[in-house]
């Protein structure tokens, strides 16, 4: 049986883009934690859940997109 090796960032996929520049920002920081030494993985993630409650607890209103006519 042959197992095609892969890198890890062939595997994942891109880091969704939800239009909040510090929620996008927290999660492509996620998303290439498998490119830093493991000791930083937990300062990271660390990092990642603060950015992510803090928008969650105070979230900047988004500006609807306009309706055309």
């Amino acid at each position: 049986m042959a197992v095609e090796s892969q890198t890890m960032s062939e595997q994942l996929p891109p880091a969704p883009q939800t239009g909040n520049h510090r929620v996008d920002a927290a999660l492509a920081e996620f998303g290439d934690i498998h490119q830093h030494d493991a000791a930083d993985h937990h300062a990271r993630l660390s990092h990642v859940q603060e950015v992510l409650a803090s928008v969650l607890e105070n979230p900047n209103p988004m500006p609807r997109p306009q309706q055309q006519q």
